[in-house]
């Protein structure tokens, strides 16, 4: 997650059956522990990701309302999105 935590501000986006979920964070460097890649710092999102859930990272440069969008797109062994951060602008 290296490059993502110099992010003041980063939009977690996350789809589940149809609803979508988007929360203003930030990101602090976490640490793996356990099988997991593990957040927990203080004003910052916090979780835990399985490391072997992620099979690719995507990053996404899209059009969107006339700006240019920067996406990082976790993708699970299935190939559909586990979740997704955008970028500030």
């Amino acid at each position: 997650m290296g490059v993502l935590t110099t992010f003041k501000k980063l939009t977690l986006f996350l789809e589940k059956a149809g609803n979508i979920f988007e929360i203003d964070t930030r990101i602090g460097p976490g640490k793996e522990g356990m099988g997991y890649f593990n957040l927990f710092e203080k004003g910052c999102l916090n979780g835990h990701l399985v490391k072997d859930s992620v099979s690719h990272i995507a990053f996404l440069k899209l059009p969107f309302m006339h700006l240019t969008s920067y996406q990082v797109v976790f993708l699970g062994k299935d190939g559909n999105s586990i979740f997704s951060l955008y970028l500030g602008r």
